[in-house]
């Protein structure tokens, strides 16, 4: 089986490689990442094979399900399951078989037909007997960006992977049938030579490498109090967070980088309880003196996109990262940083979201 799918016999591997595994048609296993997690073997629908079904079904619960988007299951006129509501957790929809090429439709030859039916973006309503053996599940529009849970990550992972947005899913379980356990999960990896990636390694690749920022006023000349600056403003697309950007100076090598999160308290009435107005007034000094950027987010931590890194960090407590902050960086051009923070951990967290990150001392006087 391995030699046939992946030479390789690493078992945790990036995203980019299992999407390239996916896009050979071969399947992968998406974990929650956590150790009583919920694994499950994905492939991509387009290119779903009989031996392909039959290896998940044989090695998984056997209920085999078509990660879709609502706009390819309303295309195909696919209603939700009986007796849905709208608080369940999970849109189900109706079973279906494909008509043309199959017999009884339960077979792991018919089954693979009908998720490639389903995969056909010229299929029509009309290509699917109703009820039947494959089980559509429509994910959140937004992917992982809206919902975390493993029906979005599989259909994220084929648009990764420049294929139709439409995966095989079946919940790999062990020889007792209950869903592997993490070391489980590795061993048979390495066993099968499949390819291993989290959910929250997928989130954190669309948090990564997508642009999530709309530009919501030009770049504007102000005389602050101290000093000429430019300023900019920005937008989460995601959770409608704003972010105004004020730069000092060129942004020329490693420029100063400080990001202040909103504290109406504290910033606006200089609370004395608060330490955000000294912080905010020193990155300000800073800037002002030696060039650099202040990223200025308004209610960040209440932002969609604040929960969502909480998220992907599964378990690993880091500091959180504002990714908005992060990729408004990268929207104006930095992305080697000398941040501003006396936040211990502060700075392993913005590297891992991608950045070439030095701390400095927030409240140190600039020699």
């Amino acid at each position: 089986m391995h030699s046939r799918w992946l030479s390789t016999k690493e078992t945790v591997m990036s995203v980019l490689d299992a999407a390239r595994a996916l896009a050979e048609g071969a399947p992968v296993l998406v974990s929650d990442g956590g150790g009583d997690g919920e694994p499950d073997f994905v492939f991509a629908g387009e290119l779903a094979g009989p031996k392909t079904v039959a290896f998940a079904v044989r090695h998984g619960s056997g209920f085999v399900c078509a990660a879709m988007t609502h706009s390819e299951l309303q295309r195909l006129d696919i209603p939700p399951m009986v007796g849905m509501d709208r608080a369940s957790r999970q849109d189900v929809r109706v079973s279906v078989d494909a008509i043309n090429g199959t017999t009884t439709g339960i077979s792991a030859q018919d089954r693979a037909k009908t998720i490639r039916c389903l995969s056909d973006p010229a299929g029509v309503a009309g290509d699917f007997t109703r009820p039947g053996h494959v089980v559509p599940m429509a994910g959140h529009p937004a992917g992982l960006l809206g919902k975390r849970g493993s029906i979005e990550a599989a259909v994220d992972l084929t648009r990764i992977a420049d294929l139709r947005p439409v995966a095989g899913v079946c919940r790999a379980v062990d020889e007792a049938g209950n869903s592997m356990r993490r070391d489980v999960v590795e061993l048979f990896a390495r066993e099968h030579g499949l390819a291993v990636v989290s959910v929250s390694e997928i989130l954190e690749h669309r948090l990564a490498t997508e642009d999530l920022v709309i530009e919501d006023s030009p770049m504007a000349e102000i005389e602050s109090e101290g000093g000429r600056l430019w300023s900019q403003t920005f937008r989460d697309s995601i959770g409608g967070a704003e972010i105004a950007v004020l730069r000092g100076g060129p942004l020329d090598g490693r420029p100063l980088v400080h990001v202040h999160a909103e504290c109406l308290v504290g910033d606006l009435f200089g609370h004395a309880g608060c330490r955000c107005r000294t912080s905010l007034d020193s990155a300000m000094d800073r800037i002002r003196t030696a060039g650099g950027v202040l990223v200025y987010c308004r209610t960040p931590n209440r932002s969609a996109t604040a929960h969502l890194y909480r998220a992907a960090a599964c378990g690993r407590e880091p500091v959180e990262v504002n990714w908005p902050a992060v990729q408004v960086l990268r929207h104006i051009g930095v992305g080697s940083i000398r941040l501003l923070t006396d936040v211990a951990g502060e700075v392993d967290a913005w590297r891992r979201a991608g950045l070439d990150v030095e701390q400095e001392d927030l409240c140190a006087v600039p020699g």
